[in-house]
């Protein structure tokens, strides 16, 4: 959600804010630079996500990162949702996109960051 928001500070701020201390937030986000982009970029297409119309923003794990300590929170793991497939597409295939998300989260689709309030 936070890629939809014109200030991103502002609204992580406003999160922290609301969130009680020690509390866990879970945010999605797509991610600029997963496996699947960079192909992309390689044979001259755009990224995915990148240009929405509804997309104000876009990040990176290490763009994401920053901010949300900025904001006050400390990251407890980032992880992926899958890399070049998922389940959704086809079972088995998907199955190992998932699984490779898990291990190499910075080129995932979808980056999965856990945080707590400090």
């Amino acid at each position: 959600m936070i890629e939809h928001t014109t200030n991103d500070s502002r609204f992580l701020r406003e999160i922290n804010r609301i969130v009680k201390p020690g509390g866990l937030i879970i945010l999605t986000i797509p991610n600029l630079v997963s496996l699947g982009n960079r192909l992309l970029i390689l044979f001259g297409r755009l990224p995915r996500f990148a240009y929405a119309e509804f997309h104000y923003r876009i990040y990176t794990a290490g763009l994401i990162k920053n901010k949300m300590i900025k904001a006050g929170f400390k990251i407890k793991k980032i992880d992926s949702s899958y890399i070049l497939i998922s389940t959704f597409f086809n079972k088995y295939l998907g199955l190992f996109g998932e699984r490779l998300g898990t291990f190499f989260p910075k080129l995932g689709e979808h980056l999965i960051i856990y945080a707590k309030k400090r």
